[in-house]
């Protein structure tokens, strides 16, 4: 294989990974609204009301809080260790919100779940940034929102399957398979300054 179709064929895997990642946060954001009234019905009285409606603004919260971090913490330490950083802490949290026993522990893994999620959203574009000009930079930045809309979209959609197929846990596992995917995939990535 020569070296332009190598760069292609690389450039090609960053786009997919980076895109993977977009479609899974805003999907998360959407898709756990879906689940919420299985997760009470499953917890049961281990759940209260507040608690519940912190499934999803603790994950939000998290979410915009940690951003601007996520960049400065790019800057320092790397764009893709940050983002491979960010997008693990986001499977591992998915993990454990999964196996969460009652409403705190859920809280605190969706919080955490924000807070790799962040990473996404601040280490993506820096990476799509250094790795494609012109126009080539210009459709990666316009498939990073179609995208992330995609992800509001669809989210509740594919939310509701998993919900309705496997139980409201599988909506979470779902999350960390795909982005323990886009961490192994990251780990190609070749930094660039």
């Amino acid at each position: 294989m020569n070296s332009i179709t190598e760069r292609t064929t690389s450039k090609t895997l960053l786009l997919f990974t980076i895109l993977l990642a977009v479609f899974i946060v805003p999907m998360s954001l959407a898709g756990t609204g879906i689940i919420l009234p299985a997760i009470a019905q499953a917890l049961g009285a281990k759940i209260s009301v507040v608690s519940l409606q912190w499934v999803a603004a603790a994950f939000n919260l998290c979410f915009a809080s940690f951003t601007l971090l996520w960049g400065a913490w790019a800057d320092r330490f790397g764009r893709t260790k940050a983002f491979a950083a960010g997008c693990l802490l986001f499977a591992i949290a998915s993990v454990a919100s999964g196996l969460a026993p009652n409403g705190y522990m859920l809280d605190i893994t969706r919080a955490i779940a924000g807070i790799g999620a962040a990473a996404v959203f601040a280490c993506g574009p820096a990476i799509l940034s250094s790795n494609f000009s012109g126009r080539a930079l210009t459709r990666a930045f316009a498939l990073f929102g179609s995208v992330a809309g995609a992800g509001v979209a669809f989210g509740p959609t594919l939310a509701g399957i998993l919900l309705h197929m496997f139980g409201w846990q599988s909506v979470f596992y779902v999350h960390a398979i795909m982005l323990v995917l886009v961490t192994v995939l990251s780990l190609t990535f070749k930094e660039k300054k």
